[in-house]
């Protein structure tokens, strides 16, 4: 029964509570023509009858089957244009969703004779069965239910996205000076201080002076006059040198890279007004 010599056309499996077959089960076998496995507990096609193109009849009946895979589909297409194929799938749990969609488009196009099709089952997606005596009708409201559910799924998607978006950019944003600080944190833990020459670096600033506006009379009364009088060094403060109409962020970057030094009033009064 191994060999490309065997006779054999007529093979009955039925009522053995057969839950799965082997792939290459029916290998060799090139005359069968009537394969009947009905009333098992098969749940899908996963046996190979590719090699079985004389095959006329095959038995699915009363199994647990809810649908045919791409490969099932295209193997009983090859063995139809061959043989008149007929396939008897009475009393299987058929599924009718989005999923399967494509097994039940099969069914109205393929040469391949459904016996009793009308009498088929379907379970839709609530539970609710129907007969596939309207298989026409039937594809054509799972069509329209797939499209929809896909433009919510895919709307759903995108709105999830862009809120995610949003959020995430929001909190850089609110949290960007600590989240440049981390980073320059963790950069300084990898490299160590190199002390640059800055003997041939031309500053426009000895220092740039960072600090609160309520710590403005220090600076100006003690700051000020004991560095830039007293000491002739050329301060950066931002009342005085900052150019108006600048963004503030970009004053303090121009203030910083044109000065020699940055030097920074630690107060309270400094720390809560970040």
């Amino acid at each position: 029964m191994t060999t490309n010599k065997s006779v054999l056309e007529y093979v009955d499996l039925s009522q053995n509570n057969i839950n799965k077959l082997n792939v290459r089960l029916f290998h060799g076998q090139p005359n069968l023509k009537h394969i009947i496995l009905g009333q098992n507990g098969l749940r899908e096609v996963a046996f190979d009858l590719s090699r079985s193109p004389n095959l006329r009849f095959l038995d699915l009946s009363n199994n647990l089957i809810t649908s045919l895979t791409e490969r099932n589909m295209a193997m009983f297409d090859n063995i139809a244009k061959i043989s008149n194929l007929t396939i008897n799938m009475y009393n299987n749990p058929l599924s009718c969703n989005c999923v399967t969609l494509p097994f039940l488009t099969w069914m109205t196009k393929t040469r391949v004779i459904f016996l009793h099709q009308r009498q088929y089952r379907c379970v839709l997606d609530d539970g609710s069965e129907v007969t596939l005596d309207t298989l026409k009708e039937i594809i054509h409201q799972q069509q329209k239910d797939c499209v929809s559910y896909s433009d919510i799924l895919i709307g759903s998607t995108i709105s999830v996205f862009t809120v995610i978006v949003l959020l995430l950019s929001a909190l850089v944003y609110k949290y960007r000076w600590k989240f440049r600080y981390m980073f320059y944190l963790a950069k300084s833990k990898h490299y160590s201080y190199k002390a640059s020459n800055e003997d041939d670096i031309d500053y426009s600033y000895h220092s740039f002076i960072s600090y609160s506006d309520n710590d403005r009379s220090f600076v100006i009364k003690d700051c000020i006059s004991n560095l830039e009088k007293d000491e002739e060094f050329k301060l950066c403060v931002h009342q005085r040198d900052f150019l108006p109409g600048q963004d503030i962020t970009v004053n303090i970057t121009n203030a910083i890279h044109e000065s020699r030094k940055t030097i920074c009033i630690i107060s309270k009064a400094f720390f809560e007004s970040f």
